[in-house]
């Protein structure tokens, strides 16, 4: 099993290494979506397409690509790097996409919603969001766990290997209940002024990701949101406490 890539996703791939499974992950490349260099996506192709052309066609290939793309309405650059991406990764291999939503965990990106909501609320920064906008939050040692079983299946013949899968929570929420969460952990209200557009995109999992999240005791309840996002809080203040010390 290899893993490309030293990001959130990267670093908690690598520590459910499975042995003796023949897969190659690649978890590098464009993350951020507010960000998004010419340079970045050339450096992200270039890298894709020589990984593709000496991986072995014993190994199975899986491409972490992003929900992103799945939006309605207008196309950023991020969206139609990613959806360049995928069809560059399905033109050189006989691989696998994982389509992820929002990632959060320890170490995650500090530009992204969660990490921005926390610092914001946290230091007391003036935040403004969209009143309409929807996210899918997601532990990133639960995409992991999750990817690795389903590659085993893809391996096993059990599900189709030449496909697109959604890795997701089953519960999307609204930024504004997500801000409410934040500041429940925190214990502080944010500074918070509201716009009224932004795009509520609704995200299902795959229906393979089920039973495999069953067997697995991952449970995408109504307080799975919370839960993961105190598991953040918590990496956070431990941390800022070690940074200080």
């Amino acid at each position: 099993m290899q893993i490309v890539g030293n990001g959130l996703l990267g670093r908690e791939f690598k520590k459910f290494i499975s042995p003796g499974l023949d897969v190659l992950i690649v978890a590098s490349g464009v993350s951020n979506s507010l960000v998004i260099s010419d340079d970045d996506c050339l450096r992200e192709e270039e890298l894709l397409s020589k990984l593709l052309n000496k991986v072995s066609c014993k190994v199975l290939p899986i491409y972490l690509s992003s929900c992103a793309i799945q939006a309605e309405g207008v196309k950023t650059k991020y969206m139609l790097h990613k959806s360049k991406m995928e069809r560059l990764f399905l033109s050189k291999c006989d691989g696998t996409i994982f389509r992820l939503p929002q990632v959060v965990g320890p170490g995650a990106n500090p530009v992204q919603l969660v990490p921005w909501l926390f610092r914001s609320t946290i230091e007391g920064f003036p935040v403004q969001i969209q009143r309409g906008a929807t996210r899918n939050i997601i532990l990133a040692s639960d995409v992991a766990k999750i990817s690795i079983e389903l590659a085993k299946k893809i391996i096993q013949g059990e599900v189709q290997k030449r496909s697109v899968y959604i890795i997701a929570n089953t519960v999307n929420l609204f930024v504004p209940e997500i801000l409410c969460l934040v500041e429940s952990i925190v214990g502080k209200k944010a500074r918070v002024s509201f716009i009224l557009d932004g795009l509520a995109s609704l995200i299902s999992p795959s229906e393979e990701q089920h039973e495999i999240a069953r067997n697995l005791k991952i449970s995408f309840d109504e307080k799975y949101t919370e839960r993961t996002l105190q598991i953040y809080y918590d990496w956070l203040v431990m941390h800022e406490s070690s940074a200080k010390s």
